[in-house]
């Protein structure tokens, strides 16, 4: 993958030295850069097409980024006909595993300004997992059930791994449609350095939500699937996600 994408990048660096001399403004510079916002880091490539278009292409990786936090569990319940009491703090990280490439065409209504118009895709680079969730300290279960116990969801059973963890992910389509709007060019000729900011959102159509048993085995979750003890809240949270904002800046160095 890495000399896939080392590739890519040389082949944008011979395409403009070769029309540089042809071709005015149409792919006559280059520059390389990277972007960091709510779609993750980003090492970009970008040509300019002209006064009034350009090309961007990324390799965006979340790079393991993830948020920590404590639950609280309160719970009085049976244990193979044992009455047991758990009282403790599970430890949860939520973590940004996304790996993606990102192909943006800009539009530039006025010859000289920044202000652009964006249209592009992203598309997955093997899996379409975007979040993972899981906890970081055993589930209060007994040690000893670690790996044999679990829930059944759809008809399949879901067991912690050996050291008492379960995980779960949110998984995007493998190619999702991306438009939005923003300030500033990847490639000026007056300037070696330049920074860009985009605003905009992905549509998502139907992300889902995935268990992954010890096995490996993936299991979609919905609120039917756990009985409604959610209480729907699965079901409104991925309906609401059909889009996905997309925030960034850009920081860029024009190579020739």
């Amino acid at each position: 993958m890495k000399k896939s994408i080392a590739l890519f990048f040389a082949a944008f660096a011979l395409s403009g030295a070769g029309f540089q001399a042809q071709a005015g403004d149409f792919l006559n510079h280059l520059g390389i850069g990277t972007t960091a916002g709510t779609d993750a880091i980003g090492f970009q490539a970008a040509v300019p097409l002209g006064k009034h278009a350009g090309f961007r292409a990324a390799y965006v990786s979340g790079c393991n980024i993830g948020y920590d936090r404590s639950f609280h569990v309160d719970m009085d319940a049976k244990w193979d006909d044992n009455d047991i009491s758990i009282h403790d703090d599970i430890a949860m990280r939520a973590t940004l595993v996304t790996k993606d490439f990102r192909g943006i065409l800009d539009l530039y209504p006025f010859k000289n300004a920044g202000f652009h118009l964006s249209l592009g895709v992203y598309c997955s680079l093997g899996s379409t997992r975007f979040l993972e969730i899981g906890n970081t300290s055993p589930l209060p279960i007994p040690e000893e059930e670690y790996h044999t116990s679990g829930v059944s969801i759809n008809g399949q059973f879901v067991t912690t791994d050996e050291q008492g963890l379960i995980s779960a992910g949110i998984h995007f389509p493998s190619v999702r449609p991306y438009a939005g709007i923003g300030f500033g060019r990847p490639v000026r000729s007056d300037s070696r350095v330049t920074v860009t900011f985009d605003l905009g959102a992905c549509y998502l159509g139907a992300p889902t939500l995935q268990l992954t048993d010890y096995y490996g085995k993936p299991v979609i979750v919905t609120s039917e699937a756990v009985q409604d003890l959610d209480k729907g809240w699965i079901d409104k949270v991925l309906g609401y996600a059909k889009f996905y904002p997309v925030v960034n800046l850009g920081l860029h160095v024009r190579l020739f």
